[in-house]
């Protein structure tokens, strides 16, 4: 159900419906920051095909695999079997794909490396799922995604 305050006139395109954008060679070595049903979310992308992601309420960083899928239009992540989403309520283990685009509506901002250390398994400090994360995140990395 969509509360009245967040409805709008033309609804928000699924992510499966979403124009298929090419991922970006440069995709890996860099830092995400995104916004979604999640919370803020920081992950770091390496050319070794690992993502070091930062959750809201995680205490280290977790760490799945990744790969391309269709041409480089979809991005797939891999969890261990001993991680659970409990967004979704499942648990870790299968390949997940989205559409590259689905990272572009969510992303908030990108930088070169890993400024948070994430590959190390630690984390700065717990995140929460409130959105005025984005503002401290965003001052040690603050680039535009796609620029």
């Amino acid at each position: 159900m969509i509360a009245a305050s967040c409805a709008s006139k033309s609804p928000q395109p699924r992510f499966d419906e979403l124009t298929a954008d090419i991922v970006p060679l440069d995709y890996s070595d860099k830092t995400y920051i995104t916004f979604g049903p999640h919370g803020p979310q920081v992950s770091f992308t390496s050319s070794a095909g690992f993502v070091y992601l930062w959750y809201p309420g995680n205490k280290r960083s977790l760490k799945c695999e990744w790969k391309t899928e269709s041409e480089g239009k979809r991005i797939c992540y891999k969890y261990g079997t001993n991680t659970y989403n409990p967004l979704t309520k499942k648990s870790g283990g299968k390949w997940n794909c989205t559409p590259y685009n689905y990272h572009r509506v969510l992303g908030k901002a990108v930088c070169s490396g890993d400024p948070f250390s994430l590959s190390n398994g630690t984390i700065p400090y717990v995140l929460t799922r409130d959105k005025n994360e984005l503002t401290k995140l965003q001052k040690t990395c603050s680039g535009v995604i796609g620029s």
